[in-house]
């Protein structure tokens, strides 16, 4: 890390997501580091696990190299005649995407995350343009949900005909 540049900001691994098959079909899987030791757990060190689809298992750090990066995997191969041959097959398995965490900025040498304030770094313009859309999103997910118009409509019934009239005819 360059002391000098005030600006760099040191991260750590949280997360890979992995894709294991070829380009036309395949599988994904992640691996990810905890966010807060489990609580009661006497040891600080926070735990990775596995996902994959419904199995959750912990995960030792050192094998993300061996389990999410492709790359040629060497096999010890025993022939028929007792001998054995070392050969080496494509590991069909690779990290495409990794997941950091800021640790510390240079002019803070603490380890612990940085808590800041994430929307005052963005412009008011882009801020706003943003925030208009995702109320719109949820309006627009809101009037189309079934749920959401099923208990609008039974509020509306429930004060009566007479008084729906009333509200419509504004």
């Amino acid at each position: 890390m360059d002391t000098s540049n005030k600006s760099q900001h040191e991260y750590e691994l949280v997360g890979v997501l992995v894709h294991t098959g070829t380009a036309d079909s395949g599988h994904h899987y992640s691996s990810t580091k905890e966010r807060k030791p489990a609580p009661g757990d006497p040891s600080t060190e926070r735990r990775w696990y596995q996902f994959n689809d419904s199995n959750v298992e912990l995960f030792d750090a050192k094998d993300i190299t061996k389990q999410c990066y492709g790359g040629p995997e060497p096999e010890q191969i025993t022939t028929n005649l007792q001998k054995s041959v070392t050969r080496t097959f494509p590991r069909p398995y690779s990290a495409y995407m990794l997941f950091y965490e800021r640790c510390s900025d240079a002019s803070n040498d603490s380890t612990s995350p940085v808590a800041e304030d994430h929307a005052s770094n963005i412009p008011s313009d882009i801020y706003i343009h943003v925030w208009d859309d995702s109320i719109g999103f949820l309006k627009d997910r809101n009037i189309f949900d079934t749920a959401y118009f099923r208990l609008l409509w039974n509020v509306l019934h429930s004060i009566g005909g007479h008084k729906i009239d009333q509200l419509t005819s504004r």
